[in-house]
């Protein structure tokens, strides 16, 4: 479902963003507040997944493409695979969970590696998740966990580095409250699955949250292309094309601290 944002556009959103940028990036020297993307939910290659790679691709900005283990397979692979063949230095392709399944109880918020289950079994899926990505993705594979629904169990934070993962990427609130002993690249802004019904409402979510990423010095952004309309893909356009204009920006890439 395309959220409400998108389908009532508010028209002077790229103008207060603009000032949001310009007001967060006074007077801070060059390339000192890092900025980086992240795409959920792939593994089906889709004209949407193709219209959002194009645009990170032209403008040569990083994107972390967080890839589901259970729904990808080796034809799908070879499809985004050229991708990495033409732009190798440009995508982080890394692990989303392993089947996208919730596993939370009726009520609760949504996880599929919550305090629901047992944490040999948590452990045991983002084990058979990481194997499977290996096997299909090989080198291309950078040993990132994006838990699906930003949520993960504190008890399995300390089991991640033995399983095979580098870093981790969650919700900036989740890492604050339980900060993990390895890498973390949190996402603060959230483009496309913020529930208000309002638009405007909406609007000032995204700002407030970008505004706060940029002052922390780091600022993670979210995408779900599967509920990205034309108003989504326009305001992403939009965005992405601004960043060039504040030197204080350094688009990131979140495997770049695996790298030798």
């Amino acid at each position: 479902m395309v959220a409400a944002l998108w389908q009532k556009f508010p028209t002077n959103l790229p103008s207060q963003v603009e000032a949001c940028l310009d007001e967060a990036l006074s007077g801070r020297p060059p390339a000192s507040v890092e900025i980086y993307f992240r795409a959920d939910d792939i593994a089906v290659p889709s004209i949407p997944l193709a219209r959002l790679l194009s645009l990170f691709q032209d403008r040569r900005i990083p994107l972390a493409l967080a890839l589901v283990p259970a729904w990808l397979t080796a034809h799908r692979w070879e499809h985004l695979a050229r991708w990495q063949h033409r732009t190798p230095g440009l995508w982080c392709w890394h692990q989303h969970g392993w089947r996208h399944h919730n596993h939370a109880p009726a009520g609760a918020k949504k996880a599929e590696f919550g305090p629901h289950r047992p944490p040999a079994i948590l452990a045991g899926e983002i084990k058979k998740g990481l194997t499977r990505l290996q096997h299909i993705l090989g080198t291309a594979l950078d040993p990132i966990f994006t838990p699906p629904w930003n949520r993960l169990a504190p008890e399995l934070l300390p089991a991640l580095e033995s399983i095979g993962i580098g870093a981790l990427s969650r919700d900036a609130g989740q890492a604050r409250k339980n900060p993990a002993p390895l890498a973390e690249f949190p996402v603060h802004v959230d483009l496309h699955t913020h529930k208000a019904a309002d638009p405007w409402e909406a609007g000032q979510h995204l700002l407030s949250t970008l505004r706060a990423g940029l002052a922390g010095g780091r600022c993670g952004i979210m995408i779900h292309h599967q509920r990205m309309n034309a108003a989504a893909f326009d305001f992403l356009e939009f965005f992405l094309g601004t960043l060039s204009r504040h030197t204080a920006l350094a688009p990131i890439s979140i495997a770049s601290p695996l790298k030798p």
